[in-house]
């Protein structure tokens, strides 16, 4: 790893540290709930990534292929942050 990246990991980190904390203070909030399925569905599309990636498939068609397959799986888990996002492109 580069300096620039280490040292752009490391202050990350650090944030990320600090951030977590003042939500903390503000408002009671758990991440554990959700994040067995979403770590699922990261892997899962992980995978695929390598597997298109070793048969040389388009960087635009391995970038869709896996948004959908992320999205799928949330849904097929039934992941309740799923919702949320549909919500955002809701027509109001």
């Amino acid at each position: 790893m580069e300096g620039a990246a280490l040292s752009t990991l490391i202050n990350q980190i650090i944030i990320n540290i600090y951030l977590w904390q003042q939500f903390r203070k503000v408002s009671e909030f758990s991440v554990s709930l959700h994040i067995k399925k979403i770590i699922a569905a990261a892997i899962l599309m992980g995978i695929t990534v390598l597997i298109l990636k070793h048969y040389e498939i388009n960087v635009i068609i391995i970038i869709a292929t896996c948004a959908a397959i992320y999205f799928a799986t949330l849904a097929l888990l039934k992941e309740s942050t799923l919702k949320l996002f549909r919500s955002l492109f809701a027509k109001t």
